[in-house]
C-alpha cells in the first residue's frame, strides 16, 4: 500500500545512536509514505553518514533538508512542515521506532475517521531495562492511554496532523527551541480552534528513551516550568476550560501534599499539640491514595515489589513538580516568558 498523502518529517541533531533504528523502522512500513525529509538541525556528529547508508542499504529515500538557520526542535519541524509535499504530515522523533502498520493507521485516522490529529500510542514495552526508564515509558503510556476518550494533548514522538489545520494554527511554537512542551502548546491550540485530536492505538511506537531518577525529574521539572509559563502568559484562561495536558487530575492535586507537610510542620511550632509528627504521615498517604489507578497498573503490569519503588518515584515527581511550579513563576516574574 502506498500512503501518498503523507509527508514523513524528522527533526535531528546529533542522532547518531538510534537514527538507523528509525530509518530501517520506516523502511519496513506496510505503507509507503509519500516522502521521508530529515530536517538537519546543526548535526555535528556522524548522523548524515547514516543516513546516507541506510537509505542506500533499506531503500528508502530520505530528502535531508539543511536547516536555514538551526533554531531548535519547533521550528525545524514547522520548517519541514513548508517543504513537505503531502497532505498530511507525520512528526516522528528521530529516537523512535514505528510499528509496520503505523503509516497506514495515521493516514487512515485522517482521511478515513475524521481526525485533524493522530496522536500515537508508545508502546509497554521500554527500550531500557532499568526501574526507571520502565516507569516513565509506562507513565506516558497509561496516562495519554486514560485520556483516550476526552483528548486535547499532542505527542510529538510521533503524530500525524492534517497540514491545513497545522498551518491554520501557525504550526509549533518556535520560541521552544528545546524539546519542552511545545507539542501541549500546540495541541491546546489546535483544540481551542476546534480540530479533532485523538489517540490513534495502532500509530504505535517504540521509544528509545533511556532516563535515570536525574533525568527523569529534570524532565518533568523542565515541563513544569513550560506549563507554568504557558498558563501565565494566557492568565489561567486555559486551565479553567481544559486540563490541555496528559497529567492525570489525581497527580495535580497530589501536588498540594508537600504544603500539607509546611502546614503540618508548622502546626508542630504550637505549644500543646502532641500529636502533630502522626500526621506527617497523612500527605505520602494522600499521594497514594489520589495516585492509586496508577499504581494499581504498576502493581499489575509488573508485579508488587515494582509498584513499590513507583511509589518512591512517584512522591520525587511531586516534589519536582512543585519545584518547576516555583521556578517557572519566579522566571515569568524576572521577564523570561519562555
Amino acid at each position: 500500500m502506498s500512503a501518498s498523502s503523507v509527508s514523513i518529517i524528522i527533526p535531528v541533531r546529533d542522532a547518531e545512536r538510534t537514527i538507523e533504528r528509525c530509518l530501517r523502522a520506516l523502511a519496513a512500513s506496510t505503507a509507503a509514505p509519500r516522502e521521508v525529509l530529515l530536517i538537519d538541525d546543526g548535526c555535528t556528529d556522524g548522523t548524515l553518514a547514516i543516513v546516507e547508508r541506510v537509505s542506500r542499504e533499506a531503500g528508502l529515500a530520505v530528502t535531508v533538508v539543511p536547516n536555514r538557520k538551526p533554531g531548535g526542535v519547533a521550528q525545524a519541524r514547522n520548517y519541514g512542515a513548508s517543504r513537505a509535499a503531502g497532505e498530511i504530515l507525520l512528526f516522528v522523533d528521530a529516537d523512535v521506532i514505528l510499528e509496520p502498520g503505523a503509516i497506514e493507521a495515521g493516514q487512515r485516522a485522517i482521511e478515513s475517521d475524521g481526525l485533524d490529529v493522530a496522536v500515537g500510542l508508545q508502546s509497554a514495552e521500554s527500550a531500557f531495562a532499568n526501574a526507571t526508564s520502565i516507569y516513565k515509558n509506562l507513565w506516558l503510556r497509561h496516562t495519554y492511554w486514560i485520556r483516550s476518550g476526552r483528548f486535547s494533548v499532542i505527542y510529538s514522538s510521533a503524530v500525524a496532523i492534517r497540514k491545513e489545520a497545522f498551518e491554520a494554527v501557525g504550526g509549533f511554537d518556535a520560541n521552544y527551541r528545546k524539546p519542552n512542551i511545545e507539542d501541549s502548546e500546540l495541541g491546546k491550540r489546535m483544540s481551542e480552534a476546534g480540530y479533532r485530536v485523538g489517540l490513534v492505538e495502532k500509530l504505535h511506537f517504540l521509544h528509545i528513551k533511556r532516563y535515570n531518577l536525574s533525568s527523569m525529574l529534570r524532565t518533568d521539572f523542565d515541563r513544569t516550568v513550560g506549563m507554568t509559563k504557558v498558563q501565565l502568559r494566557d492568565r489561567f484562561q486555559r486551565i479553567r476550560r481544559e486540563n490541555y495536558t496528559s497529567i492525570p487530575t489525581g497527580f495535580l492535586v497530589s501536588c498540594f501534599a508537600p504544603w500539607l507537610v509546611l502546614s503540618i510542620l508548622l502546626l508542630g511550632t504550637i505549644p500543646g499539640i502532641v500529636a502533630w509528627k502522626t500526621l506527617l504521615l497523612v500527605p505520602p498517604l494522600l499521594v497514594i491514595l489520589l495516585n492509586f489507578p496508577w499504581i494499581a497498573y504498576l502493581a499489575r503490569r509488573e508485579g508488587p515489589l515494582f509498584a513499590l519503588k513507583g511509589v518512591v518515584l512517584l512522591h520525587l515527581d511531586v516534589l519536582a513538580v512543585n519545584a518547576g511550579l516555583f521556578w517557572g513563576a519566579w522566571e515569568y516574574a524576572l521577564g523570561r516568558k519562555y
